[in-house]
């Protein structure tokens, strides 16, 4: 799952035309990858809500739960 997920997340960001990579992730020892994860979440936040946005249809439309919502 987490790889559909990382895809829809690449779509979204060059449809949006996001620059600056994908998230990043924390690292204990370096203190500005800190900062840099934060940012990457602030700067993906539009795309990010487009993905749970799709994966929550996805599911409803999966359950069945789906009518033109």
């Amino acid at each position: 799952m987490s790889h559909i997920c990382h895809d829809l997340l690449s779509k979204s960001a060059n449809t949006l035309k996001i620059s600056g990579g994908g998230l990043k992730s924390f690292i204990k020892t370096r203190w500005t990858s800190m900062y840099e994860s934060t940012y990457s979440i602030v700067r993906m936040r539009r795309a990010l809500e487009e993905v749970i946005f799709s994966i929550f249809i996805i599911l409803l439309i999966f359950y069945g739960l789906y009518q033109n919502f």
